[in-house]
């Protein structure tokens, strides 16, 4: 949280030598190696941490990241996919789980970090047809706007989004 990032991931190294099946430790590495571009140690992380626990979601979304950033489109989008349908799983049970949501959200804004513009645009749009309330899909697709410089349809979702959620700091 303080920004210290290499003595943090000293500390997750240090706690795997403790405790080799530390799930929260080596999703957390991979995810950090994963933003530094080491790919290979990451992608190493993530296959161990799911060979202790297939389903672990966070790790399943790194996953997904490694190879889209190694141009890996259809294994990413695999587990992306067992992602999702791992948290819609989690979902099926208590629907109104809001911690289980927020991983929801976060693993659709990873997954729309990594989309080019013009594939975040057509994607939320996509869902948008489906959903015109959506707000995080509103959310992704005017970042795809903003990253193409259509600045006029940036702000308009943007608009659209504040009157579903006049009160969310995040729009």
């Amino acid at each position: 949280d303080e920004g210290r990032r290499d003595e943090a991931m000293k500390y997750l190294q240090l706690s795997l030598k403790f405790d080799p099946t530390a799930l929260h430790a080596m999703q957390r590495l991979a995810a950090w190696y994963t933003e530094k571009g080491d790919l290979p140690q990451a992608a190493a992380l993530c296959r161990r941490a799911l060979a202790i626990n297939p389903g672990h979601v966070k790790t399943l979304g790194t996953m997904a990241l490694v190879y889209r950033r190694q141009g890996k489109f259809e294994e990413a989008q695999a587990y992306y996919r067992k992602a999702v349908e791992e948290l819609n799983r989690l979902l099926a049970g208590n629907p109104n789980n809001q911690a289980i949501l927020r991983q929801r959200a976060e693993l659709r804004r990873l997954w729309q970090q990594t989309l080019s513009p013009l594939e975040a645009i057509r994607k939320y749009s996509d869902i948008l047809a489906r959903e015109p309330g959506n707000v995080r899909a509103l959310m992704g697709r005017a970042d795809g706007f903003w990253r193409l410089g259509r600045h006029a349809e940036y702000i308009a979702d943007h608009e659209r989004a504040l009157k579903i959620l006049p009160d969310d700091p995040g729009i």
